[in-house]
């Protein structure tokens, strides 16, 4: 299995230390970088010579916090991928970040088993989020608004790709689902990124909820 880098960005040194050594423990995880906010990790990632493949980064922070960082993090390093690590589980902190682009987003309460699999989730091309943040992100879906207007026009495999991906399930499901390769499957959600100008599922899910082209699973 190949080796994943990470950065761990936490200004409390306690849970910084206990982050590491949660991460140790899976043999083909490494911590590369340490840094106690969003304006160390930046130095940080402008002086190494090995890039992380993922930041685990919190919110609340002197200097720069997670919100600024992520920005300029999706803006100068688009490959690297954000993982929330925060106490905050406001909404509207939540729908902002997701809106920047993270890949995914937890409370400091899943720490553990869930960190792993959301680090494998996310360098798979998809976006996780622990179960308290999902039933946040329902009741954000599920409020009545009115549908704005839009220009999209979605083919007919596109339109079972977003249905596919509405209901959770991965790009290797949809291949199989409807008997295509995962590039096919691939292509057609970065089509569907460019039409909805979106850069993430939980994105492109957003918005077209909002166009009610599809219902919130």
């Amino acid at each position: 299995m190949n080796l994943v880098r990470i950065a761990i960005v936490d200004d409390h040194p306690i849970f910084l230390n206990g982050l590491q050594l949660v991460i140790s423990q899976t043999p083909h995880f490494q911590v590369v970088i340490q840094a106690g906010n969003g304006l160390e990790l930046l130095e940080a990632l402008a002086n190494t010579s090995v890039m992380p493949d993922v930041v685990l980064l919190d919110i609340a922070m002197p200097k720069m916090d997670g919100l600024e960082c992520s920005a300029i993090l999706k803006e100068k390093y688009p490959d690297l991928k954000i993982i929330i690590l925060t106490m905050n589980d406001q909404q509207s902190y939540i729908k902002h970040l997701i809106e920047i682009g993270v890949d995914s987003y937890l409370l400091k309460e899943t720490v553990g088993a869930e960190i792993e699999k959301a680090i494998q989730v996310v360098l798979e091309g998809e976006c996780y989020f622990d179960t308290q943040v999902q039933q946040i992100l329902s009741k954000e879906l599920s409020k009545k608004q009115t549908t704005p207007k839009h220009n999209i026009f979605l083919g007919k495999r596109e339109l079972e790709v977003l249905g596919l991906l509405n209901k959770n399930k991965n790009k290797h499901e949809i291949a199989e689902e409807l008997s295509i390769s995962v590039l096919t499957v691939e292509t057609h959600r970065k089509n569907l990124f460019k039409k909805f100008d979106v850069h993430s599922t939980t994105q492109l899910l957003f918005k077209a909820v909002r166009f009610d082209l599809i219902e919130m699973e």
